[in-house]
């Protein structure tokens, strides 16, 4: 499921601020200049692709993952690193539209 999130102003992100993210959680992080791909726990494949004035987020789950919270967790720690919006201001975000 593919989804795009606004990023807050005053953010720079850039594919190597993506891949410096994503690193903190995980070793297995490759881009190719356009989108950045990585394995999180509970998700079998991340991938970020910039696009304008946001980030497009792609995820797959890994169903044999056994702590489902701890994936949530780390999930809206990424995207909160990325966009400078918390859970709580992507759902006021999302919920406008």
């Amino acid at each position: 499921m593919a989804r795009s999130y606004p990023i807050k102003k005053g953010i720079k992100l850039s594919t190597g601020k993506i891949e410096e993210i994503l690193k903190q959680y995980t070793k297995d992080v490759s881009s190719d200049g356009k989108q950045v791909v990585a394995t999180l726990p509970g998700m079998s494949k991340f991938v970020a692709t910039l696009d304008g004035s946001g980030v497009t987020v792609e995820t797959v789950s890994d169903l044999n993952f056994k702590e489902p919270q701890l994936s949530v967790r780390i999930f809206n720690e990424v995207l909160e690193k990325l966009t400078g919006y918390s859970a709580k201001e992507r759902k006021k975000l999302f919920s406008k539209l």
